[in-house]
Order: structure tokens, then C-alpha cells, then sequence
């Protein structure tokens, strides 16, 4: 299940979420926690850079509803806990 949440005092890093967090984020969410621009992350995901292995799901109709799992993106795309 997918809940859409405000994401408030992103933090850097990878640490993972709090029990009350959800596992699913907004590429704005996502790039907040890693002090990226979302252009930057979107244009990733476009070019394929980052895809269904890092986490990044597509939702709604013609797909334009993204949706990253936190904790894949940190273990395959930032490496944490490898």
C-alpha cells in the first residue's frame, strides 16, 4: 500500500525510516533526503540511470506517477548497507 505523506525535516543520508515513515516516496521527497535537485533525479529516471531495480515504481494512468521505495533505492542505488 502506498501512502502519500508530507515529508518534513528531510535529513541527509540514507538512514531509513522511522516506523511512523512510509517505505514509498516522491522523487521531491527522495531528492530532499540526498540533497539532489528533483530535475536532476527525474531526468535519472528518464534516461534510465535509475529504474525499477533502485526502486522507482510508475503509478495512474499513462504512468506518470512516480514513487521510489526507500529502502531498495538506498541498498542499489547509494549502496548503503552493502
Amino acid at each position: 500500500m502506498i501512502r502519500k505523506t508530507q515529508h518534513t525535516g528531510a535529513q541527509a543520508g540514507a538512514s531509513p525510516p522511522a516506523a511512523n515513515e512510509p517505505e514509498y516516496f516522491t522523487v521531491v521527497q527522495v531528492a530532499g533526503r540526498i540533497q539532489l535537485n528533483p530535475r536532476t533525479l527525474r531526468a535519472w529516471i528518464r534516461k534510465g540511470h535509475v529504474g525499477a531495480e533502485q526502486g522507482v515504481i510508475h503509478l495512474g494512468p499513462h504512468a506518470r506517477i512516480m514513487r521510489i521505495h526507500w529502502a531498495t533505492f538506498t541498498e542499489k542505488f547509494l549502496h548503503v548497507g552493502a
